[in-house]
């Protein structure tokens, strides 16, 4: 969740703080965004790695709104990457 909320924080920056350098937030998002497209591996790993008798669709179920949020991130870092 952390590495969401750094992402939006660099396409969206707080405007009651001092600004940012453009070139600081932009390469910040590309981190993130970097980071959050190894999401879907991670939580396939937790998958492939969780404890016997642990059902995989509950933990696909419980970070299932994350995957989301991290595809809907990186669509739009794809967007603006294309934009620029």
């Amino acid at each position: 969740m952390e590495f969401l909320r750094q992402f939006w924080s660099a396409v969206h920056p707080d405007q009651s703080l001092p600004p940012a350098p453009k070139a600081q937030l932009a390469a910040r998002e590309e981190k993130m965004a970097g980071y959050l497209s190894k999401t879907q591996d991670k939580v396939l790993n937790l998958i492939q790695t969780a404890p016997q008798g642990v059902d995989p669709s509950r933990i696909e179920m419980a970070f299932g709104p994350t995957l989301a949020a991290a595809q809907r991130a990186l669509e739009v870092h794809r967007s603006r990457i294309g934009a620029k």
